[in-house]
This record gives structure tokens, sequence and C-alpha cells, in this order.
């Protein structure tokens, strides 16, 4: 539906709600705003990666350089909303959080999709290791309440360590 310049999403109780992806630069003025996409991180060669809101029935896209268009970049897969995106510092492999769970897509040839957890709590955040190689993922149950790290290697069941948290963990994660 349409509202003004823009549009919006229409929810089950009779909600609206709209989302954007706003760039600014560092004296704040506005580079571009895409809407219906809510989430999203910056590819090593400068260009934009979002994620598709439930507006856009999900989905992976990715910014041109001059950040004027996007291209859906994961070949229809990612047919519902995905959060928490994360780019390996390569820029080779994104992983991101959906149905729960973390998953990795390939950034580089076909757009291959890799559930890389299956964690019997869901998972809301994950992160690379500086050298890509690990990764850290937040696994929290709001009915326990769980609080716990897990740490592994894609790939390598053995590598996985799971660390209980003091604190409700909330937000992104990062190795710094």
């Amino acid at each position: 539906a349409s509202v003004g310049s823009g549009t919006y999403c229409e929810g089950g109780y009779g909600m609206k709600w709209g989302t954007f992806v706003n760039v600014v630069d560092r004296r704040g003025n506005k580079i571009a705003s895409f809407e219906g996409y809510n989430e999203s991180e910056w590819l090593p060669d400068g260009r934009l990666l979002v994620l598709g809101s439930a507006c856009r029935m999900g989905g992976i896209y990715v910014t041109d350089r001059a950040m004027q268009s996007l291209s859906r970049i994961d070949d229809g897969q990612v047919s519902m909303p995905a959060s928490a995106p994360a780019v390996r510092p390569d820029g080779k492999v994104l992983a991101f959080v959906w149905n729960n769970q973390l998953w990795s897509m390939s950034l580089t040839g076909k757009p291959e999709l890799t559930q890389l957890t299956n964690l019997a709590k869901s998972v809301s955040a994950g992160a690379w290791s500086p050298d890509g190689s690990a990764l850290a993922v937040i696994m929290f149950d709001v009915s326990m309440p769980v609080r716990s790290l897990v740490l592994f290697k894609p790939g390598d069941e053995k590598s996985v360590v799971v660390r209980q948290l003091g604190v409700y963990p909330y937000g992104p994660v990062s190795w710094r």
C-alpha cells in the first residue's frame, strides 16, 4: 500500500509498518535510502549488503558501487526475512540468522545456502572471527532463560564450545 511517497506493509490486527536502510555520510547527509529493507552490512569492496523485509518477501541484496540500485543475489532461496548479517572478513561468505538458526551463503559464484547450526535453542546473532575460520553465535531462549555463546569452526563438529553468559545477550556479536 502507498502512503505519501512511501509504502508500508500490512500485518495482522490492522498493524502497518515500513522499513528503510538509510546510508549517510560522516556529516549526516543522506547518500541513499532503500525502502523495504531492514538490516545491512558493508562488504569489503565498499558495496552494501541488505536483507529484504517481509514487504519484499525476504531476500538478500547488494547495492552497486554508486548505491543507486540493488540486485538480489540469493536466487530467490531466502523467501522469508533473515536477520543479523555478518560478512566473513574476506568478503566471500555471508552468515545470517534464518529460521532461528545460523546459515551461510557464498557471495562468489553460485549462492549456495548452508545451515551452519542446528541448535536446540534459537540463534539471535553470529560473528566471524577476525581470520574468518570460526564463528561466535548467541543462542537464546526467553522462556528459560538460556544465555549462551556458542563458538565453532564451520564443518567441524568437534570444535563446538558452549559458554554460559552471566548477562542476557542482546544485539550484534563482536570478536573485539
